[in-house]
C-alpha cells in the first residue's frame, strides 16, 4: 500500500520541479490526474509553488484535473495576500525613508517581482526588512509609530537568544519580519562573519510591484544571501532553489564577486553545498572553477550532494527525511561542518525535528515580558555586532 501511494505521488515530483522551472509539458502534467487534490496542494505549498503550478496546468486547460480548482484557489488567495503585503511595504518605506534609516526589503516582493519569470509565480507568506543595524531601535519605533505592532515583547527571551529579527504584524495583517542582520541565530552569526551595513550601501533601488519603490539587495548579494538562507534552513525547499537559479540571471550579477564575497564571510563551503543541489535538481550551470573552500571541502560536498542520490528530491507528503540538516550543519570548514552535523543529528532525535536550539524560543517570544532592561541590552547587543569586524 505504502508503495502504490509512492508510485501514485512521484509523478507530482516532476510537476513540482517543472513548475519551479515555469516548464510546460503536457505528459508531466497529464502524469499527476491520480494525485489527490490534497497531496498536490501539500506538496506545493511545502515548497512554495502553488502559483507557478496553476501557471503550468493552466496550459492545459483541456485536461482533467482533480486537483486544478484547489490550486486556482491557492493562486487567488496568494494574489490577494501579495497585495497587502505590497500595501505594508509601501507604508513602511516611506517611514524610513523619511527618518533616513537605510533599509531594504528581502525575498517575498522583491524577488517575485524583480527575478522570477512572472511576479504571480513565486509564493511567499511574511516581508523581511533589512534595518541597518546602528539604527536598530530607532527602525523599530518609526514602524511602530507607522501603525506596524510588535509581536515578539519576550525582551527576556530575545536578549538571550539574541536573535538577529523582531516579529511584527502590518497593519493590513502581514508578517513583518524586522532584521539586523541576514543571519538570524546568533551562533551561526559567530561562524559567519555577514556585514549587513555594507551589503546595505550596495543596496539598488527597484520597482517591487503596484507602484512600489523599494531598496533591494545589489545581484550578488541577493544570491549570496539566498544561499544562505536555503543553506541555514537545509535548502529542502523548491522555491529557494528556484530564487537561487533565477537570481544567478539578473544583470549584474557575477561569479566572481560570489566567491570573494562568500570567502570573505566564511560561507563559500555553504554556499558551494547549496548551488550543487541548484544544479543537480533545476539544472543551474556553475562555472568550472568553482570549488570548495579549505582541505576536506570537496569530500564534505561529496557528501551532501550523494544524499540526494539515495532520497529523491524534492520530497513529497509522507516522505521521510523532508529536512535538510546536512545542509544546515555545513559550517565554514568540514570538520566544523562534521560536528554540526552530528549535532544536529542528535538534537533532531531529541525534539523530534531539525533546529538549532535557538529556534525553540521562538514559541514564547510573543509573551508580554516587558523588561527595560532586558530590551535595552539586547539592542546594546546589536549595537556591538554591528561594530564588529
Amino acid at each position: 500500500m505504502v508503495r502504490n501511494r509512492v508510485d501514485v505521488l512521484r509523478p507530482l515530483a516532476r510537476l513540482l520541479v517543472d513548475a519551479a522551472l515555469d516548464r510546460s509539458d503536457r505528459a508531466t502534467v497529464s502524469a499527476t490526474t491520480t494525485c489527490p487534490p490534497v497531496d498536490v496542494v501539500g506538496a506545493g505549498s511545502h515548497h512554495r509553488v502553488l502559483p507557478a503550478i496553476h501557471r503550468v496546468a493552466s496550459r492545459v486547460p483541456d485536461l482533467e484535473l482533480p486537483w486544478r480548482a484547489a490550486i486556482a484557489s491557492a493562486r487567488q488567495i496568494q494574489l490577494v495576500h501579495h497585495l497587502r503585503v505590497l500595501h505594508d511595504l509601501k507604508l513602511a518605506a516611506a517611514a524610513l525613508d523619511d527618518a533616513g534609516v537605510g533599509w531594504c526589503v528581502l525575498k517575498g516582493p522583491a524577488l517575485a517581482q524583480t527575478v522570477w519569470p512572472a511576479p504571480d509565480m513565486r509564493q511567499f507568506q511574511d516581508l523581511d526588512i533589512l534595518a541597518d543595524p546602528r539604527r536598530a531601535q530607532d527602525a523599530l519605533e518609526i514602524l511602530l509609530q507607522a501603525g506596524f505592532t510588535l509581536v515578539d515583547r519576550n525582551w527576556v527571551a530575545l536578549e538571550r537568544s539574541a536573535r538577529a529579527e523582531l516579529a511584527l504584524r502590518g497593519p493590513t495583517g502581514t508578517a513583518v519580519d524586522l532584521h539586523w542582520n541576514v543571519v538570524v541565530a546568533s551562533g551561526a552569526r559567530r561562524q559567519f562573519s555577514i556585514d549587513a551595513v555594507e551589503m546595505l550601501d550596495r543596496t539598488v533601488p527597484r520597482g517591487v510591484g503596484n507602484g512600489v519603490q523599494a531598496r533591494v539587495l545589489d545581484p550578488v548579494d541577493t544570491v549570496h544571501h539566498l544561499l544562505v538562507h536555503a543553506g541555514l534552513d537545509g535548502a529542502h525547499k523548491l522555491m529557494w532553489l528556484a530564487d537561487i537559479l533565477y537570481a544567478t540571471r539578473q544583470d549584474g550579477f557575477s561569479w566572481v564577486a560570489l566567491d570573494a564575497r562568500t570567502r570573505a564571510s566564511r560561507t563559500h563551503l555553504l554556499a558551494t553545498a547549496v548551488l550543487r543541489r541548484v544544479q543537480g535538481v533545476l539544472g543551474l550551470e556553475i562555472p568550472a572553477p568553482w570549488g570548495s573552500d579549505g582541505p576536506g571541502g570537496d569530500a564534505w560536498v561529496r557528501l551532501v550532494t550523494s544524499r540526494d542520490a539515495r532520497i529523491p528530491f524534492p520530497g513529497l507528503p509522507g516522505d521521510p527525511h523532508l529536512g535538510g540538516s546536512l545542509y544546515s550543519g555545513t559550517a565554514p570548514t568540514w570538520y566544523e561542518s562534521a560536528l554540526g552535523g552530528v549535532r544536529d543529528r542528535a538534537r533532531s532525535r531529541r525534539y523530534g525535528r531539525r533546529g538549532d536550539a535557538e529556534e525553540f524560543e521562538v514559541s514564547v517570544l510573543d509573551e508580554d515580558v516587558p523588561d527595560p532592561d532586558a530590551r535595552r541590552r539586547y539592542f546594546e547587543r546589536v549595537l556591538a555586532d554591528a561594530s564588529t569586524p
